[in-house]
């Protein structure tokens, strides 16, 4: 995953996903050195849990600017 990032790694989880009880830190962060984004309570961050759809992540992540 590092090899393939050619800038800013950026991860973001909830503390209580029921996908990933260990949490994305211990999970992903740990092991690629990156600081991960906590979103408190969120659950299973999804469009069927109530977040998104982003269309302003997908341009950051694409890094097309937005006004």
């Amino acid at each position: 995953v590092r090899a393939s990032v050619r800038e800013e790694l950026a991860i973001v989880c909830s503390d209580e996903d029921p996908y990933n009880p260990a949490g994305a830190q211990a999970l992903y962060g740990d092991r690629l050195g990156v600081a991960v984004t906590v979103v408190p309570g969120a659950g299973h961050i999804t469009p069927e849990t109530g977040y998104g759809p982003w269309p302003f992540v997908v341009d950051w992540c694409l890094g097309v600017a937005r006004d």
